[in-house]
């Protein structure tokens, strides 16, 4: 490793480390950012550690181990009590809104107090509302000071153009299997590391949040058994029954959609485990634990019927950013595959 080389503890993304430390290292800082992949690939931990480098008191580009996690700013950094740190998400509302914008424009009314430059990250910047990406737009173009602001999106398309083309853009992707597992080996056991590994699908977020938690990984198990039992139920009464208490009782409508929106990526999931079940291809399942539950299902479905439903159930989801009621979209769906 060259005596220049940051270290950053992040699992894969080289590319991705190099060019920012290369910033870092040049000088060359732009003064916003969108960070675009989906959730758990290592956005948010890039860009708190970006910052943080930036920030660094000890920040010396010919010796290696940046930032020095030690000094009283590194400390801050990491704790997000840092003046000169702003992290924006939605809280009391689905979306961000015009309100929290002018709350941080006001926040950013004086000069930074110790590092020289203010850090902004904005969490699901694809649900700020076109007021507030006015607003903030503003604000970036014209700075009281100098600013560094990281949009973090996991749906980059669904960002305003006028934000786009005035932001330098990094694109995540998934990160290796083999390497997931490899960084996790040292934590659990070489069959977990595996395992962990694969239901990621490439996301290190994931695997690392599902070690520390279990019962992340249990309930996503529960969600993909209970799908299965409902392909396997063939009154159709008997299955919106089900679907209903998985979605509906005692649940707002604000969060029924994102439920909504969570169970329906485990359904395409499962639908795909079960495609490759069927080409004979199981090295590419994301739940091999329920190998044998898809062998019972792949021998009553044609692979035709198979697509069929893993198109309606992305078109479902994409139908979820409408005012149409998630119970309707459930009922459609069911109704056009039935196995009775």
């Amino acid at each position: 490793m060259s005596s220049s080389t940051f270290i950053w503890p992040i699992i894969g993304h080289q590319s991705i480390q190099m060019y920012l430390q290369k910033c870092i290292k040049s000088g060359k800082i732009f003064h916003a950012y969108i960070f675009a992949g989906s959730e758990g690939l290592g956005k948010t931990t890039v860009a708190r550690l970006f910052f943080q480098t930036l920030a660094c008191k000890l920040f010396n580009p010919t010796i290696a181990s940046f930032p020095c996690n030690t000094c009283k700013v590194c400390q801050q950094m990491q704790s997000g009590s840092h003046p000169d740190l702003y992290w924006l998400a939605p809280v009391h509302s689905p979306f961000l809104l015009l309100d929290d914008i002018q709350s941080l424009r006001s926040r950013l009314s004086k000069r930074a107090f110790f590092s020289g430059i203010t850090f902004v990250g904005i969490e699901k910047a694809h649900l700020l509302t076109p007021e507030a990406s006015s607003a903030l737009l503003k604000l970036i173009e014209e700075p009281v000071t100098r600013l560094c602001c990281i949009f973090l999106t996991s749906a980059y398309a669904a960002l305003p153009e006028t934000l786009r083309s005035r932001t330098h853009v990094i694109f995540f992707h998934p990160v290796s299997q083999s390497l997931i597992s490899d960084s996790l080996r040292d934590r659990c056991s070489h069959k977990q590391a595996l395992e962990l590994a694969q239901e990621s699908f490439g996301r290190p977020g994931f695997a690392l949040q599902a070690l520390a938690t279990p019962e992340l990984r249990k309930n996503l198990h529960t969600l993909v058994a209970h799908f299965l039992k409902v392909l396997h139920t063939k009154k159709l009464a008997a299955r919106l029954t089900m679907l209903e208490a998985l979605f509906f009782r005692g649940i707002s409508t604000q969060h029924t959609r994102a439920r909504f929106q969570e169970i329906c990526e485990v359904w395409s999931f499962v639908l795909r485990d079960i495609f490759f079940v069927k080409l004979d291809q199981k090295k590419y399942l994301r739940f091999p634990t329920f190998v044998e539950q898809y062998n019972n299902f792949a021998a009553q479905i044609t692979s035709r019927h198979l697509l069929q439903m893993m198109q309606d159930t992305i078109r479902i989801t994409q139908a979820m950013k409408t005012n149409i009621t998630p119970q309707l979209l459930l009922e459609q769906f069911f109704l056009q595959h039935s196995f009775s």
